[in-house]
């Protein structure tokens, strides 16, 4: 997927003034929720696996320590911003953009894996 439309208000959203103020009201975890979906927007299945691998990525990317992260991960889970399951990081977002692409697009032109490039 090469973007992805998101409100010009998501800052006054209650989910991301709750994630901000979980880090003294600061914009950086702002800046890290759109990083990490632009990241999670580049793989086909929009899912990050956090392994070693996927921790040094995100830590490296966020310029975040690893407690940061973890802690960042931890609040945005518990308010839905979001998911972990089977070690693997995904948004929400996603799963309706998902949706209103194969809704927009006839069944039979429907093929995924070039749709997401």
């Amino acid at each position: 997927m090469s973007e992805f439309i998101h409100s010009s208000s998501a800052r006054r959203d209650p989910k991301i003034r709750a994630l901000r103020a979980s880090f003294g009201n600061s914009a950086e975890p702002y800046a890290w929720y759109f990083l990490i979906l632009e990241m999670l927007g580049e793989n086909i299945d929009h899912k990050i696996l956090l392994d070693e691998k996927g921790y040094e990525m995100l830590m490296q990317e966020l310029n975040i320590d690893r407690e940061t992260l973890k802690r960042f991960i931890t609040i945005s889970k518990k308010l839905g911003l979001f998911n972990v399951v089977d070690n693997y990081l995904f948004s929400p977002v996603f799963r309706i953009i998902d949706r209103k692409i194969k809704k927009a697009i006839p069944r039979d032109r429907l093929n995924t894996r070039t749709m997401l490039k």
